[in-house]
């Protein structure tokens, strides 16, 4: 790898003319598109194209925001330079209540209440994660300033450019504060997720609109992303021509994995859960995973979608699968001496705080936790959240995704327990998508559904009639 060179995503045209204006000028500066190294963009770039200077095992950065500004190559790299590297944080002593009302105040306080959404550098971009974490405050408090930030960004991206209603597509987000000016980039994963998000704002606020929003959106990406064994969305069409935006990986087939259980959820179409669960038969047996060629990411997308195939199905074999895939990620990427897992198994690159793959690996152990009714998940999870519990709260938007994992460990999820196997209970427990809830199963003689939440249950319901009043009463009352 060369000493210098610019890192940019070549499926941003604005972008990409930047870099061939500093190419042009500075001819002897190599250029790394972020499709052939997402390693190194997920690392150090959001958007705008960034020099990087490597210095032994030190990594700078220098965003670049306005070719017009270099005049001069090394007054730019040198000057206002960050370390990659992160200095160690101040940890909590104890995971209490106080971690969760600091990302409830970091969500209150960074959104932006004329435009939606959250107040950014660079572009302005959907954050679906944060909106999702911000919906679980109010599933869980009934606090009507979080279910108005996830609302009034949804309606505003919806109603601008940033929405293509030609193709039913996001763009991956806006050069303007007020989302007039798309990237002319969709994305993949942002499209599958800001589906999961619909369908959760579907039920949790509730409102049926978001539901037919997210399966026009679902079929969409059916249509312009090619979808077909692992290759999976590495590619979208455009205009009689493809155009190369994300990486083939295990993990972005998770996440499709994940999107169909969601769809499954409210559609109730069995193809969905059929494809899913070839699919990920292929990911068990994928060359890139047997020889270990994967990040964290990919590992957490694989253990959460495990679960959710878990969820619609109640086919325990998904739990275990879903337990043996945790432990070897715990072999490949935990650092036991600090109990903080690294992102990458490279080593050439410095360690990096994996806030949104270690959230997603506490949410999943809180989930095994309560499937198998065993403390040794969550108090694992547990220990995890406390060990990026700082560094969450300081990291602002970007550490909001730890918001569900402290709910799930400190508070509980809405537990919904199957017994038997009566059909329309079944529909009607896993129709119930919120952000903390989970679903389990239990072999038994007589049919019927418990719901518990905060350390309360409702009496067993044997009627979906029954069972709908109780979960639309957690919807009402949240943890009071």
């Amino acid at each position: 790898m060369d000493r210098i060179f610019i890192l940019y995503r070549e499926s941003i045209p604005q972008l990409k003319r930047i870099v061939e204006r500093i190419k042009k000028r500075y001819p002897t500066i190599n250029t790394i598109s972020a499709f052939d190294r997402p390693d190194l963009a997920k690392r150090f770039m959001r958007h705008f194209p960034v020099f990087v200077i490597k210095d032994n095992d030190r990594f700078l950065t220098k965003t670049i925001t306005n070719a017009h500004n270099l005049d001069n190559l090394e007054k730019i790299t040198l000057s206002a330079i960050e370390f990659v590297e992160e200095k160690s944080p101040l940890r909590f002593k104890v995971l209490d209540e106080t971690l969760y009302w600091e990302l409830v105040k970091n969500a209150l306080f960074l959104f932006d209440p004329m435009h939606g959404g959250f107040f950014e550098e660079e572009i302005k971009t959907p954050r679906v994660d944060a909106l999702l974490s911000t919906l679980s405050i109010w599933v869980t408090e009934k606090e009507i300033r979080a279910r108005k930030i996830v609302e009034d960004t949804v309606n505003i991206i919806l109603n601008t450019p940033v929405f293509d209603r030609n193709l039913n597509l996001i763009n991956s987000g806006s050069f303007s504060l007020s989302w007039d000016i798309p990237t002319e980039e969709y994305l993949f994963e942002d499209n599958a997720l800001f589906v999961i998000l619909l369908l959760n704002m579907a039920k949790s606020i509730p409102n049926k609109k978001y539901e037919e929003v997210a399966i026009k959106i679902f079929k969409s990406i059916k249509e312009n992303f090619i979808i077909e064994d692992l290759t999976i969305p590495a590619i979208y069409k455009e205009k009689e021509r493809t155009r190369k935006v994300e990486k083939t990986n295990i993990g972005l087939v998770a996440v499709f994995i994940s999107l169909c259980t969601h769809i499954y959820r409210v559609s109730r179409d069995k193809n969905l859960i059929e494809k899913s669960s070839k699919l990920l038969n292929k990911i068990f047996k994928s060359s890139e995973y047997t020889k270990k060629e994967l990040t964290l990411e990919d590992l957490a997308n694989t253990i959460e979608a495990t679960l959710d195939l878990y969820t619609v199905t109640g086919d325990q074999s998904f739990v275990e699968k879903a337990k043996k895939l945790y432990s070897e990620t715990e072999n490949l990427f935990l650092d036991k001496s600090n109990y903080l897992f690294n992102d990458t198994l490279d080593k050439s690159l410095p360690f990096r705080y994996a806030i949104k793959e270690t959230s997603k690996l506490v949410k999943s152990l809180a989930r095994i936790g309560t499937i198998e009714e065993k403390d040794i998940y969550k108090e694992k999870a547990k220990k995890l959240l406390l060990e990026i519990a700082k560094i969450s709260v300081d990291k602002g938007v970007e550490g909001l995704v730890a918001t569900i994992p402290i709910i799930l460990v400190l508070f509980g999820p809405i537990d919904i327990r199957i017994t038997g196997s009566d059909e329309k209970l079944v529909e009607t427990a896993i129709n119930f998508i919120t952000p903390i809830s989970t679903v389990s199963y239990r072999k038994g003689t007589e049919n019927f559904v418990e719901v518990c939440f905060a350390n309360k249950c409702f009496e067993r319901a044997k009627t979906p009639e029954l069972l709908r009043d109780q979960l639309v009463s957690i919807l009402i009352s949240g943890l009071g």
